[in-house]
């Protein structure tokens, strides 16, 4: 006796059967719902990762916890998978309805699209990208596992922000766009629930799906996608002027959120009632003068630049550079004080030869148009010095020779991204190496 075929594959069924035998998809005849989400212990990438606890679920799709398993260390990989396509789960493959297949393959695009964004980055207030794949049908992104909350999640628990923790949150989002913009992007999605506040005092500025290229001054069409509260006028329009000015406004409206425990009234609702913007006694007139016009509604009213909010922002004494929030930024100076302690570990010569030579000029170093070291390969090494932590530009090491022990400051190159390490006297590596969380291959000789 035969029950209802499967209404995926159409295979007949016994009564009662779940899931089907031949496709695999959880019907929900049985006492449990169909579960969305991959199961835990799951691989993906040719068992590169694995798969554990849902993190977060939203209309396009799922984020895990997972981990990479050569490196040992947890990700974060985010799945692909659209609701308002219709998406459903065929054993761990995603599967939407024929008629929305071609909207399904540009939305693969777009995940694969965001992961080349992002990767292209390097400020530390913004999450790093690890992979991108295809698989089971759909497109992955393996990210930087943040340990922390959103801001969203603070400011439920909080309900506001002192207006020095609001001053830094604005300083570190402000680096981080200032980044997104050189590159002719934009984000069009800044809002509390987009931002991760980490143990190690970061401010990470996450989810790039809605990230788009924009040509200054010049009118562009963009599709429609926002969150009334903290979106600019100009993105409720399909075509219109779209530039930083466009992300300084949801900045300004998540500042303003944050600082009075309430997002602002949206911009509709402001052109409508022509309300000003409330702000407590307490809050520094400073920081209000600077979110007003962050959140005026004309563009032409608006700070063109992450660089000119900044500057509305911080109080003239203060500077970025010298706060928690902010990356360090090493200078060619010390990176070249890093290369003279190198080579008197090396070759025992207090003088050092670096000297008088252009760092550029010298093998195995590699620098960037400002001079401070990105890529480093020396040999006949016996010992690492403390001054590495110094080349906090760097994002590939290869060291040889006689290398016993790696010095605590090896944690403070929170940009490298390959280390490779041949040495027969290494016999464990340091408890830092765990802050390297950029890291992507680990090499031991």
């Amino acid at each position: 006796m035969t029950g209802t075929p499967c209404p995926i594959c159409q295979s007949p069924l016994a009564p009662g059967q779940d899931p089907c035998p031949a496709c695999g998809a959880a019907l929900g005849l049985g006492a449990s719902a169909p579960a969305r989400n991959l199961a835990v212990g799951s691989t993906l990438h040719q068992g590169k990762f694995t798969v554990g606890r849902v993190l977060g679920e939203g209309g396009f799709g799922i984020t895990y916890k997972g981990a990479h398993r050569e490196l040992r260390r947890p990700v974060a990989i985010k799945e692909l998978f659209p609701l308002d396509l219709g998406a459903t789960r065929l054993g761990p493959r995603v599967s939407v309805p024929a008629p929305q297949a071609d909207a399904f393959r540009y939305a693969r695009d777009q995940a694969l699209q965001e992961a080349r964004i992002i990767a292209g980055f390097r400020s530390r207030n913004i999450v790093d990208v690890y992979d991108m794949f295809l698989e089971n049908d759909t497109a992955y992104i393996v990210m930087e596992y943040l340990e922390g909350e959103t801001l969203e999640a603070r400011l439920e628990r909080a309900g506001s922000l002192p207006p020095d923790a609001v001053q830094g949150l604005a300083e570190a989002l402000c680096e981080a766009l200032a980044e997104v913009h050189d590159g002719n992007w934009l984000h069009r999605d800044i809002k509390p629930s987009n931002i991760v506040l980490t143990g190690d005092q970061r401010v990470v500025l996450i989810d790039f799906g809605s990230a788009r290229e924009f040509h200054l001054h010049r009118t562009q069409r963009h599709t429609r996608i926002l969150t009334a509260q903290y979106a600019a006028p100009e993105q409720y329009s399909e075509e219109a002027r779209f530039g930083p000015y466009t992300d300084a406004f949801s900045l300004g409206a998540t500042l303003y959120h944050a600082l009075t425990g309430a997002p602002p009234p949206s911009a509709m609702d402001r052109f409508q009632s022509g309300r000003d913007l409330d702000f407590s006694p307490g809050v520094p007139s400073r920081l209000a003068t600077a979110l007003q016009q962050a959140l005026a509604l004309r563009v032409d009213d608006r700070p063109s630049s992450m660089t000119a909010l900044l500057a509305l922002i911080q109080d003239p004494v203060s500077s970025i550079a010298s706060l928690v929030l902010s990356s360090p930024v090493s200078s060619p100076e010390s990176d070249r004080e890093a290369l003279n302690a190198f080579h008197f570990e090396v070759y025992n010569d207090p003088v050092g030869w670096f000297s008088d030579v252009p760092l550029a000029d010298w093998g195995g170093v590699t620098v960037d148009d400002a001079g401070r070291v990105t890529v480093l390969q020396i040999g006949w090494l016996k010992a690492l010095p403390a001054e590495i932590g110094q080349l906090t530009q760097l994002q590939h090491l290869e060291l040889s020779g006689e290398l016993k022990a790696l010095p605590a400051e090896i944690g403070q190159l929170t940009r490298l991204q390959h280390l490779d390490l041949r040495s027969g006297e290494l016999k464990a590596l340091p408890a830092e190496i765990g802050q390297l969380t950029r890291l992507q291959r680990l090499d031991l000789g």
